[in-house]
Formats: structure tokens, sequence, C-alpha cells
């Protein structure tokens, strides 16, 4: 299944949508620049090779999925979002691979899984990332006023 492109547009709004864009622009490539700081220091950042989440093959993202170790919750939680969506035959082969504290979710993103940009950028949001509410923390509550500027405020 293809996913709608993500609205480039919408990457500086505080919505659910704007959320889905910065993390899909988290996994695209990245040129190689050059950064002289204010002491005159020259820094040179290589290159970042990505891939685009909505048009990747599904073995450079299942391998992200499986060698990445270093990724937030929010990302992983993106990608096994987009997995199931694009790839639902794929993604249910890949039970036995994925890290048994990640099982429960793996159920709940399949049985809930829909092409939505909602559904991948609620995983931005404190108390969203997860579907199993492993990481919700009870002080928090998202605040979705008619307007969609989304906020989070401690209870």
């Amino acid at each position: 299944m293809n996913l709608p492109m993500f609205d480039q547009s919408k990457v500086k709004e505080q919505s659910f949508e704007g959320e889905a864009v910065r993390l899909s622009n988290e996994f695209r490539s990245k040129p190689a620049k050059t950064i002289i700081d204010s002491d005159g220091i020259r820094q040179d950042i290589p290159a970042k090779i990505g891939f685009d989440v909505e048009t990747a093959d599904f073995n450079i993202i299942k391998n992200w999925i499986l060698t990445s170790k270093k990724q937030s919750d929010s990302q992983i939680a993106f990608i096994n979002r987009i997995l199931t969506v694009r790839f639902p035959t794929e993604y249910a082969g890949l039970r036995n691979e994925i890290l048994t504290d990640y099982r429960d979710e793996y159920e709940l993103i399949q049985s809930e899984g829909k092409n939505d940009i909602d559904f991948f950028g609620r995983t931005g949001f404190q108390n969203n990332v997860r579907l199993d509410g492993s990481l919700t923390e009870p002080g928090r509550e998202l605040i979705i006023p008619r307007n969609g500027k989304i906020s989070i405020r401690k209870k």
C-alpha cells in the first residue's frame, strides 16, 4: 500500500500532521556541510545516508529497525506504524525478529493500523508514543483545541 506523500509545508505546524512530517524528515538523506562557529572554528559534518519512508523498499526499513539501537522511541514507533501500513504481510513475518519488549506494541499496531497521517504523527507527542501505554506519564495531558494547535499540560 502506498502512503500519501508528507506535505512539507506543514513541517512547522504543531499538529499530528506536522509531527509526522518532522519524523519522516529525520530519516531522509542529508548532504555534507561545513559550519564555521562564532570562534572561527570549522566543522565538517559528513553526509547522512537515509531513505524516504513513503517510497523505501521493505528491506531498507527492516534493516534500519533491526540494526538501530540509538534511536528514539518515537522514531521506532513511527517506523513500525509505517511498516504495518505499507507492508502488512511482510511486517507480520517480522514477529520473531522484533525485540521482546516491543511485542505487545507490535500486536496493537497491527490491529489498529490505518493509513492516516494522524496515526503516524501521534508518535511524536508525549503519552502517545506507544499504543500499549508503557511510556505513558500520568502527570501529563495532551490538549487538542479546535484550532488544531496541540499542547501538553502538566496535571
